[in-house]
C-alpha cells in the first residue's frame, strides 16, 4: 500500500465523515433524550405512589366511621376499634404499635379477597386500580357500569 493510500485511508471519504458526524449527533440527541425520559418516568412514578398513598387514606376514610382520627384515640379507644372489627393478635401490644397494626388492617381491608368470577378488578389490573375497583363496589356502583367504563366500547365481550 502507498503512503499516498494510507493517508486517504485514515482521513476517511466525504460521505463517511458527514455519516460519521450525523451518527454522532443522533447519538447525542438520542442520549438527551433517553435521559430527560428516565427523569419524566421517575417523576410520574412518585406521583403514582403519592396518589396511592392518598388513595389508602381516603378509602380507610370510608371504611372507618367519619369523623375518627386514628391518632386521637386512646389505647382503649383503639383495642375497641380492634374488637369491633375483629382483628385478631394486637392484645399484647403498645399503643404505637397498636396504632401501627390498626392502619396495617385497615389497608389489609382495603386488598381485594378471592370474589367470584366476574366480581374482581382484572387480573393484571394495577394495586390502584384494584383499590379503585373497590371503592366503586363499597360505594355500590353496579357491576356492569364499572365494567363499560373499565373495560370501554372496543374490549368488550
Amino acid at each position: 500500500m502507498s503512503a499516498e493510500a494510507r493517508r486517504s485511508r485514515r482521513r476517511g471519504t466525504p460521505i463517511s465523515d458527514g455519516l460519521g458526524a450525523d451518527l454522532q449527533a443522533l447519538g447525542s440527541i438520542l442520549a438527551d433524550h433517553t435521559r430527560g425520559l428516565d427523569d419524566y418516568l421517575q417523576r410520574q412514578a412518585h406521583r403514582l405512589e403519592d396518589r396511592h398513598q392518598n388513595l389508602l387514606e381516603e378509602t380507610a376514610a370510608i371504611l372507618l366511621p367519619s369523623g375518627l382520627d386514628l391518632e386521637a384515640l386512646t389505647v382503649s379507644e383503639l383495642k375497641s376499634l380492634c374488637r369491633q372489627k375483629q382483628f385478631r393478635g394486637w392484645s399484647h401490644l403498645r399503643r404505637d404499635d397498636l396504632l401501627a397494626f390498626v392502619k396495617q388492617q385497615l389497608t389489609a381491608e382495603l386488598e381485594p379477597a378471592a370474589e367470584p368470577k366476574g366480581m374482581g378488578a382484572p387480573p393484571d389490573a394495577s394495586r390502584s386500580e384494584r383499590l379503585l375497583w373497590l371503592v366503586l363496589r363499597y360505594l355500590g356502583v353496579p357491576q356492569e357500569e364499572v365494567e363499560a367504563a373499565w373495560l370501554g366500547p372496543a374490549e368488550k365481550g
